[in-house]
């Protein structure tokens, strides 16, 4: 089985269990459903080869769905090369696209999420040297290597809701795959129905 089909066959295994869970609890589904997408940029590390300068920024993005103590989301998280003046082509990039499931824990206007999962790992690596850049500014340009394979991901955050609509955390992640491991740390902002309101809120804020 190809790793993309078993990737979309679970991720659509996801999504129903999701939406059956929320479905079975019929009334009660208002006071603790949370849906909210998130954004995440920071510094990220893999496994370097002989021509790799370092593997600084860590872009992410996710939706989530929140169901009680459960959480499921689906997204893309990446760790690509940051070069800052002349260098190697073609930028080397690392990413995952990500079904997962996990669980929250709440407290005051803080929550805990710990989730992981199953990934969709592609990279583009440089390969033989085809040209040699000469000045300061100047690029080397590589062959370019594409791989793919499956990966787990793990991801663990802590997180502050100051108003119903928009968090902030800190995020530490890391996927363990057939291509190359990556892992790193990220600040995330949330924006969709994160929390209750003051006057809605039940005994988990």
């Amino acid at each position: 089985m190809k790793f993309s089909n078993l990737f979309t066959k679970f991720a659509v295994l996801l999504i129903l269990q999701g939406v059956t869970t929320v479905h079975a609890q019929g009334g009660k589904l208002l006071s603790s459903q949370f849906y909210f997408a998130t954004v995440g940029f920071g510094y990220g590390r893999a496994q370097i080869n002989q021509f790799t300068q370092s593997y600084l920024v860590a872009p992410s993005f996710d939706f989530n769905l929140q169901k009680g103590k459960y959480y499921y989301s689906i997204g893309i998280n990446s760790v690509t090369e940051a070069q800052l003046f002349g260098g190697y082509m073609p930028n080397e990039h690392i990413n995952g696209i990500n079904a997962m499931v996990g669980k929250v824990v709440h407290f005051n206007k803080f929550f805990c999420v710990v989730k992981s999962g199953i990934a969709h790992v592609r990279s583009t690596e440089r390969g033989m040297l085809l040209e040699r850049g000469t000045g300061l500014f100047d690029n080397s340009y590589f062959q370019a290597l594409h791989k793919s394979g499956i990966g787990v991901p793990i991801m663990a955050s802590i997180n502050w809701s100051p108003i119903r609509n928009a968090s902030s955390g800190i995020q530490l992640f890391a996927n363990i795959n057939t291509v190359k491991n990556f892992y790193g740390i990220q600040l995330v902002l949330h924006g969709g129905r994160i929390r209750e309101t003051e006057g809605k809120a039940n005994s988990r804020f």
